[in-house]
């Protein structure tokens, strides 16, 4: 378990923001790999290991957890490394399994947030910036 810190979990939040926005911009590509092509994925990545409890924190919203689509197993074998993570063969093509998984395989490595008001706060960040892109 992770102490929240509050600059980490404000620039995961914007980049998380900027990096939906472009999803939503590139939606109708038939690349799916354009989903990740983009400057916001990038620096989640470069944040390394000290985002890994933010995503866990991500897929642990429904809203979050499938979008953008298997955008956060990628993010995982960005950071970890593919020899460290993968995803099942029978969850393959799975958005929601996927999510699930990822989910679970950050619970049970430790990558988690402590629970505290910090915490609960970037949850309804994320959340905000989501409604915020796709409800208009």
């Amino acid at each position: 378990m992770v102490e929240y810190d509050a600059k980490l979990g404000m620039d995961f939040v914007n980049e998380v923001g900027k990096w939906m926005r472009h999803c939503k911009e590139t939606v109708f590509s038939s690349d799916p790999t354009v989903r990740i092509a983009c400057e916001p994925y990038e620096k989640i990545l470069e944040m390394g290991d000290r985002a890994l409890p933010y995503i866990h924190q991500a897929v642990t919203l429904p809203e979050i957890r499938t979008f953008p689509i298997f955008g956060w197993s990628s993010a995982m074998r960005g950071i970890i490394g593919e020899s460290q993570y993968e995803v099942p063969q029978e969850l393959q093509g799975n958005v929601d399994g996927i999510g699930l998984y990822v989910k679970r395989w950050l619970e049970e490595h430790d990558e988690t947030l402590e629970e505290c008001l910090s915490t609960k706060f970037f949850r309804s960040d994320l959340k905000q910036n989501y409604k915020s892109i796709f409800d208009n």
